[in-house]
């Protein structure tokens, strides 16, 4: 519509380099090196949230909670939660945070580093947490990945939820790392290697993502690789299709 006024610049010309919607259809964007944007559609409504880190991070993940507070990971500056003021309210020094998944029912964040393995970081501490309350520490735990079979790296690409768990509560996790993909038990911390069939057919895992159904993965690295979670079976996609 001519009549609106041309949002096109709002974002100074800083590369996006994450985005998140939430429930409330509002979307948020991470950037590169210049903080985060909010943007609700129903109202045309943007807005800059002012972050003044020292290191200009990389916003690798966003995400809103309840009580108008952000969790920002990023690549390079650790793990910052703030208000809506753009005000730091806790900040963990975790390296190079690449993906994330946050457990809403259990408040728990999990995050994929760069060479340093998982991190566990409870949230529970936030949930009665104000927009002027400040957090000294919060529950984190750290883990380094299992490597009895390659190459001993600790880079965690991709997190994924799974319905595995012994009571069905979603609670094994997919970890795709440079040294294969694993599951992860959150209950005892235990790690066990997926497949030994997928294992033979995939080399560093960038992304991964699951069927609906949860019975095929998809594995991303060097070439794609679709894996069948009943039968075990594997395929590879070399040279992917191409169609107008």
């Amino acid at each position: 519509n001519s009549d609106k006024a041309d949002h096109r610049l709002f974002m100074s010309g800083q590369s996006i380099w994450r985005l998140k919607a939430d429930r409330g259809g509002n979307l948020w964007a991470g950037t590169y090196f210049d903080g985060v944007y909010f943007f609700n559609p129903a109202i045309d409504y943007y807005a800059t949230i002012p972050l003044h880190f020292e290191n200009f991070p990389v916003i690798s993940h966003i995400q809103p909670l309840p009580n108008h507070l952000l969790v920002l990971s990023t690549e390079g500056d650790g793990l910052y939660i703030t208000n809506d003021k753009g005000q730091v309210i806790h900040h963990s020094d975790i390296p190079n945070i690449k993906c994330t998944y946050y457990d809403a029912d259990h408040a728990v964040l999990y995050l994929g580093t760069h060479l340093h393995g998982l991190y566990v970081v409870s949230l529970a501490p936030l949930q009665h947490a104000t927009s002027h309350t400040k957090l000294s520490t919060l529950p984190i735990t750290h883990y380094d990945l299992p490597f009895p079979h390659r190459n001993g790296c600790q880079i965690v690409r991709s997190i994924l939820p799974t319905n595995d768990g012994p009571d069905r509560s979603g609670q094994v996790l997919l970890l795709g790392t440079h040294n294969g993909v694993f599951s992860f038990s959150p209950s005892d911390g235990t790690f066990r290697l997926l497949s030994a069939a997928l294992d033979s057919a995939i080399t560093k895992v960038v992304s991964m993502a699951l069927s609906e159904d949860g019975n095929t993965l998809y594995v991303g690295g060097e070439h794609l690789v679709c894996y069948d979670r009943a039968h075990d079976r594997v395929q590879t996609m070399r040279h992917l299709p191409f169609r107008n």
